[in-house]
């Protein structure tokens, strides 16, 4: 697999993230079973004392319309259950937390590797979480007091505001939400690829992106399109069979549609794990763009590659430019 390391305009981010995606499928999907594994398992074992209880409330899929009696009714067949499903469910929102972390670092990882032309298992793709885990939750929740902060005070000043301009103090406040995540974006790509605190991490996904906002405001838009577009097909994939069969009045029961139903099923299940790892393609391309356009990157690592010599800050293994020039002025 060849270094992809270069300047990268949105074609090329996108080429190589479809490249990677399609070279490293079965590691994303590795990497994506293994992270979410303990709420799968967690999951079961909520639904399954579960489904006699459903079974006798009558149809299993019309829990969502039941209206409260039929739920009381529903809580009382659980009885004793409630609080083995209550703690359950506190473990799974907690394995899915954790999950969620292992996904997002072993997802990048994987592209990080790929675009480098390097080997990555999925077990050494997960592995780039360990001790980054607390970070993790500590970048988000600055993210998220921040956000909070922001939105308290724009609900301040439009309680104290005629009407006409709550519409806008409510626009801003959307357009304020997007901006934040637009200019934090590749704050997990800094987090697991580069060895630094939480408000450093926050700092430098910040500041990395000077001078180059439009630029890449433009590539995300594009990103965006084609996310859009993976979601259709996976819609059609998922959806659209099944109404046919239905359409032309197909019966249950026919061995032939479980089996095709099970496989499209199954298929529009691995295309939504692609999707779920899709993003942090592009941001991870975006990453390294920003890196060799703005601190000679890959100049970095083919230097590092011929001669001895210290690590860059903040990218472990990187050589700088500017000390090897010198020391071999020195020699």
């Amino acid at each position: 697999m060849k270094n992809r390391l270069q300047p990268m305009g949105p074609g090329a981010i996108l080429d190589n993230t479809f490249f990677i995606l399609r070279d490293r499928f079965w590691k994303f999907q590795g990497v994506i079973f293994l992270s979410y594994l303990p709420a799968i398992v967690i999951g079961l074992l909520i639904l399954i004392p579960l489904i006699p209880a459903l079974i006798s409330t009558g149809n299993i899929f019309a829990l969502p319309e039941m209206g409260e009696e039929a739920l009381s009714e529903l809580a009382s067949s659980v009885g004793i259950l409630g609080v083995y499903i209550g703690i359950l469910s506190f473990a799974l929102l907690v394995a899915m937390i954790i999950g969620t972390i292992h996904m997002t670092g072993g997802a990048i990882k994987l592209f990080a590797t790929g675009l480098q032309g390097e080997e990555c298992g999925v077990r050494e793709a997960l592995a780039v979480v360990k001790g980054k885990r607390w970070r993790f939750i500590g970048v988000g929740l600055s993210l998220f007091l921040l956000g909070f902060a922001i939105q308290l005070l724009l609900l301040f000043i439009s309680d104290n505001i005629p009407d006409t301009g709550q519409i806008w103090v409510t626009l801003l406040s959307n357009v304020i939400v997007v901006t934040l995540g637009f200019l934090f974006s590749l704050t997990n790509v800094v987090l697991f690829l580069e060895d630094k605190k939480v408000f450093a991490t926050l700092r430098r996904a910040f500041t990395l992106m000077a001078r180059h906002r439009w630029r890449v405001a433009g590539t995300y838009l594009l990103v965006g399109l084609m996310a859009y577009a993976i979601m259709v097909v996976i819609y059609l994939l998922a959806i659209v069979p099944v109404v046919i069969f239905v359409a032309l009045g197909v019966h249950f029961k026919l061995v032939a549609f479980y089996v095709i139903a099970g496989v499209l099923g199954l298929a529009s299940i691995l295309l939504f794990n692609i999707f779920i790892v899709y993003m942090h393609g592009p941001l991870t391309c975006i990453y390294y763009d920003l890196l060799i356009r703005k601190e000679g990157y890959d100049l970095s690592r083919r230097m590092a590659g011929q001669t001895p010599a210290s690590p860059a800050p903040g990218i472990p293994g990187v050589a700088d430019p500017a000390t090897d020039s010198s020391r071999g002025l020195d020699s």
